[in-house]
């Protein structure tokens, strides 16, 4: 039987054991098994209680963290309960089996999907024991009250490993891997402190390859979080921020025989790609290589740029499945030739895992880890790389820096902005000093009146949201993430005291285009959108559009 036929197979029977479950009486359980993973670590996620009611299991979960907005189980977002110290939900459940939870959490730099997966089971005897068994590390449990752990434990993956495929060859000869266990945050921890050193320069840790000829390196000017470097007879090495290596060699050539550690093999230019990181989308877009993207893990609905909507309107494009949860067979058979996942994939391990088994390499996407915007926009070269298309991507990338006007600057004004938006607790979030979008504030030349925040994106309490931007010159709100407001009035209904607001009495109140998280192509152009405003200019907007 070939690969091709096992996969519908094995899928069949999977579904067929998961539609044997124990059927119980109505009535509210507490859980005698609860077991979860992903996640840092910090929060604890407990279940005290479960509601059957006509075969449907209803759990009440809960984080002990106050910043998580919603969860979510599928395409279904499910608000919560919330006290000083935790956030509860009422969450539809699978018995006995393991599903996968997004929580949304407003801790980080911004609003932040974690993926968690939990496994919750029932004592047999109607109205069960009152013995939770959650693990007390609150993260990756080992045992059950059974006995028996029903996951997989994801210990023992490290940081930019591949699998070993007909065209992937790893060298672990060296030590000092990065151990990804379930803590991810420690990985994306490590990476920021990395990416903002300023003495990092990862095209100085050129690789010696036995048999290869180095050249030269690609001279960057604002990204960090990669290198690019080039040996003779047409082949490239491309280094990453998290320790992987991938090398691109021509479809002809022979794959050397000692490669460094964490190195994936490619033949270029890659096609029928897989992009699960939605950020990079517009980056093949600016070099009109969208047709090299085969499969998406966003459908139609969930893009606001262009490009990929029509060609998934099209059929140029499939729909191949989240990031979370991939359709492998469509993936396999359209041979598929590279996965280009978010950080996101960092909760996920098993899924890179498969689909590394499945010989399809994973690439992960740090460009929203650079400190600018430029920074970001500059992974273009990145994939101009992988698609031997280095003089198109250096040529976009060029008259982008002229067009966001970093060559030049904006000159300061004594202006203030408040960034911000309303989470469904009314909590303002907004964005400290270190946050990209708050440089741009900066680099337009305006004052960022949340500078003195010290976390990153945070939830503030409207008290000190209003002694912040109250009397701000310019509100921009962050209409990306709460897509209710599309009128001053939806506005000023989320928050009446906003009309005693200085922006709001002088018509300086602005949303933001929900293409700017999209549009990774342009995203530098924000900071000339910023100067615009503030000066009065005439000149059309990229980004902002007046709140009226």
């Amino acid at each position: 039987m070939t690969r091709k036929t096992i996969l519908p197979v094995l899928l069949l029977a999977f579904f067929f054991l998961i539609s044997c479950g124990k059927s119980r009486p109505d009535g509210t359980y507490v859980p005698s098994v609860f077991h979860y993973s992903g996640g840092s670590g910090r929060v604890t996620i407990t279940c005290e209680e479960v509601e059957l009611s006509y075969g449907e299991a209803v759990a009440s979960i809960s984080f002990s963290s106050p910043n998580y907005e919603y969860v979510r189980v599928d395409d279904t977002k499910i608000t919560g309960e919330y006290t000083d110290k935790s956030s509860t939900f009422k969450v539809p459940v699978k018995l006995d089996e393991e599903m996968t939870l997004i929580g949304c959490t407003t801790a980080m730099s911004s609003p932040h999907e974690i993926s968690y997966t939990i496994y919750i089971s029932l004592d047999e005897i109607s109205g069960a024991t009152n013995n939770h068994n959650i693990s007390a590390e609150g993260n990756n449990p080992k045992s059950s009250a059974a006995g028996n752990d029903p996951g997989s434990s994801t210990e023992g993956k490290t940081l930019g490993s591949s699998a070993v495929t007909s065209e992937t060859k790893v060298n672990h000869e060296e030590s000092g891997e990065v151990s990804i266990g379930s803590n991810t945050e420690d990985i994306r921890a490590e990476v920021k402190v990395q990416i903002n050193d300023k003495s990092l320069d990862l095209a100085k840790e050129i690789p010696a390859i036995e048999g290869l000829n180095y050249d030269h390196s690609m001279e960057l000017k604002y990204a960090k979080g990669f290198a690019v470097h080039y040996y003779d007879n047409d082949i490239k090495l491309i280094s990453v921020i998290d320790g992987s290596r991938f090398l691109l060699l021509p479809r002809d050539a022979e794959v050397p025989e000692k490669l460094p550690e964490n190195t994936t093999v490619l033949r270029k230019p890659v096609s029928n790609i897989y992009l699960a990181a939605t950020s990079a989308m517009s980056l093949f877009d600016a070099l009109g290589e969208i047709d090299s993207v085969s499969f998406t893990g966003t459908d139609v609905s969930g893009w606001s740029i262009e490009a990929p909507k029509e060609a998934l309107e099209s059929g140029r494009m499939k729909f191949a499945g989240k990031y979370s949860a991939p359709d492998y067979e469509t993936l396999i058979t359209g041979g598929c030739e590279l996965a280009i996942e978010s950080t996101m994939i960092l909760h996920e391990p098993n899924v890179k895992e498969q689909l590394e088994t499945l010989s399809i390499p994973v690439f992960t996407d740090w460009s929203s880890y650079e400190t600018s915007a430029l920074g970001r926009t500059e992974w273009i070269r990145l994939y101009g790389a992988f698609l031997d298309e280095e003089e198109k991507a250096e040529a976009f990338f060029e008259d982008e820096v002229v067009r966001s006007g970093a060559d030049t600057g904006f000159k300061k004004t004594d202006k203030t902005v408040a960034f911000f938006h309303f989470n469904t607790r009314g909590l303002a979030i907004v964005r400290d000093s270190e946050d990209y979008v708050s440089a741009m504030i900066r680099d337009g030349g305006g004052i960022n009146v949340f500078d003195s925040i010290e976390s990153g994106s945070t939830g503030i309490s409207m008290e000190e949201f209003y002694a912040k931007a109250s009397g701000a010159d310019f509100l921009i709100y962050n209409t990306n993430i709460d897509t209710d407001v599309k009128t001053l009035n939806d506005l000023l209904n989320k928050s009446p005291l906003l009309k005693d607001f200085k922006a709001v009495k002088e018509g300086n109140v602005y949303l933001i285009d929900r293409k700017f998280y999209q549009s990774t192509d342009r995203v530098s152009e924000f900071a000339k959108d910023i100067n615009i405003i503030l000066t009065g200019s005439d000149e059309a907007a990229a980004f902002l559009v007046i709140c009226k």
